[in-house]
């Protein structure tokens, strides 16, 4: 079954997507697009998402569209920074108030949780 555009970032056991774990969709092992950039990037399709590999400082992921109330989870769990961009179809979505086509930096080892507004994510950092 697909993840629809409202099942990105929500909890999804009773769609019988996931078995175990406390109801959220992940994607592990994810490889940063290389060279970075917007259009190209690794579109994160599920709540959790655990990238790996990041060959080059700025390789790139992208959130999906932000049309609310969804909480998208990036672990970084590479030895290299990584960009995130608000969404490869949207230029619009911002990410804490800054336009999305701007990438919002993860070094190497950090965790960010982003919720989303219609329009807007807002991203929480880890320590």
């Amino acid at each position: 079954m697909p993840i629809t555009q409202y099942g990105v970032g929500t909890g999804l056991q009773d769609m019988g997507l996931i078995s175990g774990g406390a109801g959220f969709t992940y994607l592990n092992n994810i490889t940063a697009h290389a060279g970075g950039l917007q259009p190209a990037a690794v579109p994160l399709t599920a709540a959790m998402n655990r990238v790996t590999v990041v060959g080059t400082a700025g390789d790139s992921v992208a959130l999906p569209v932000a049309y609310g109330g969804q909480a998208i989870t990036v672990i970084n769990a590479s030895a290299t920074s990584m960009n995130v961009f608000s969404s490869n179809a949207s230029t619009a979505d911002t990410i804490n108030g800054v336009a999305g086509t701007t990438a919002y930096a993860i070094a190497a080892g950090k965790t960010a949780d982003f919720m989303s507004f219609p329009g807007a994510w807002h991203a929480l950092l880890s320590a």
